[in-house]
């Protein structure tokens, strides 16, 4: 069933490209400056989960089509690496900005506040790491493709049969 999973994808990747336009930090020095900080800046890294989530979004959509087999595992596989590298870019750029990030080695007394973008481009990939985990691909054959009966082997039985009917005491 791929209902969900490719629900928790679509969900993940809206919200990943839609707080990669965000605000991802907001800037205050001496109480009196403040200066903001979009994914989408130079300095930020916007653009690689707005990437992700578009990638993310191509996924859910093949994961909407309840593919089975080889197809199923490679789009949730494809969600997964989206969402987990979406996830551990947020949680780095949360931990640069809180240690100070974009006033490192200033003098200026300020103070960074990580914006909403950070925190749902986090929960966006999360959500897509989560849908592939959850992604239960369906057996080949019922896509059409058909399983090769095993050859028939001495005595007309099937399989390898181990040592039985090949003489000896066994």
């Amino acid at each position: 069933m791929l209902v969900l999973p490719a629900a928790l994808a679509a969900v993940g990747a809206a919200l990943t490209i839609v707080a990669s336009t965000m605000t991802w930090a907001t800037v205050r020095a001496w109480g009196l400056v403040e200066y903001s900080v979009a994914g989408l800046d130079p300095t930020q890294h916007g653009r690689l989960t707005l990437g992700l989530g578009m990638m993310a979004g191509l996924a859910a959509l093949g994961l909407a089509t309840r593919p089975r087999g080889h197809a199923a595992r490679l789009a949730a596989g494809v969600t997964g690496v989206a969402g987990l590298t979406t996830a551990l870019v947020a949680l780095i750029d949360i931990g640069y900005l809180r240690g100070g990030g974009l006033m490192t080695g200033s003098t200026t007394a300020a103070v960074t506040i990580i914006g909403p973008g950070l925190w749902l481009a986090l929960l966006g990939g999360l959500l897509g790491l989560v849908a592939a985990l959850l992604v239960r691909p369906g057996q080949p054959g019922a896509s059409g493709q058909r399983r090769r009966a095993a050859p028939r082997g001495p005595g007309g039985r099937r399989g390898r049969g181990g040592r039985r009917g090949r003489g000896g005491a066994g």
